[in-house]
């Protein structure tokens, strides 16, 4: 394992209208950089006379950039937590599990929602999937019914015949998991709800979460004026709405 942050040189970020396109420079010419978003690597380059180019799908305003150099057999390996540890703990996405129980039926619908930070509702909606997307996982054999699926499996991999025994009877139980986009820091209320073919709804579940990321940055940098006789110009922003 060996990676490193020296010798990385952001010399270029440039908005456009699908993302950012962000040019780098690196000292160590043997080394593959890697291009983390928000904690997920996302692209690695082989500098090419020092220099490389990542164009960055959908970054918004909250999303951190880092750059890491690593050996070209390790181009893959997200180094994230172990590189660094510091930032890791203090990611800005929610991230929801969810059990695939059996209890649930073929056709129910998951639904997750979050609120706004620092309201009490979670009404925008944020993911939402099939409990047993295809059919994969879901009934077997004295549950889904006679004729449907086959003797002890149905879809692609339910644990059938004996699903109940310490839970699906020795296979361990599977996850849907979702993520939401970048957010500020702040708490939020998430909410998590199935429903079924007909439309009846599970009670709902609710948690609240907080984000303790960082803030978003300033912008909108301009010239307020300029003044002749001293050859100045005078700067201003805006303020992150964060701080």
């Amino acid at each position: 394992m060996a990676y490193t942050t020296e010798g990385i040189t952001i010399v270029s970020d440039i908005a456009q209208d699908m993302g950012r396109l962000v040019g780098v420079r690196c000292g160590l010419a043997d080394k593959v950089v890697q291009a983390y978003v928000a904690g997920q690597l996302q692209q690695a380059l082989r500098p090419v006379g020092g220099a490389c180019e990542f164009f960055l799908h959908d970054v918004g305003e909250t999303e951190l950039l880092f750059f890491l150099a690593v050996d070209p057999p390790e181009a893959d390996t997200n180094y994230w937590p172990a590189a660094f540890p510091e930032l890791a703990a203090h990611g800005n996405r929610l991230r929801v599990r969810l059990p695939q129980w059996r209890t649930y039926s073929l056709h129910d619908v998951v639904e997750i929602h979050r609120g706004q930070a620092g309201q009490t509702e979670a009404d925008i909606l944020v993911h939402r999937q099939d409990m047993f997307p295809n059919g994969r996982g879901a009934a077997g054999w004295g549950l889904g019914g006679f004729g449907r699926g086959g003797y002890g499996y149905d879809g692609a991999n339910c644990p059938g015949f004996g699903w109940g025994y310490g839970h699906q009877y020795g296979l361990g139980c599977e996850f849907i998991e979702a993520a939401t986009e970048s957010l500020p820091p702040g708490r939020y209320v998430v909410r998590a709800i199935v429903t079924d073919a007909v439309g009846n709804e599970s009670a709902p579940v609710e948690q609240a979460v907080t984000l303790s990321t960082y803030p978003r940055p300033a912008g909108e940098l301009r010239i307020e004026r300029y003044e002749s006789n001293t050859d100045t110009i005078g700067l201003a922003w805006t303020a992150s709405p964060d701080l």
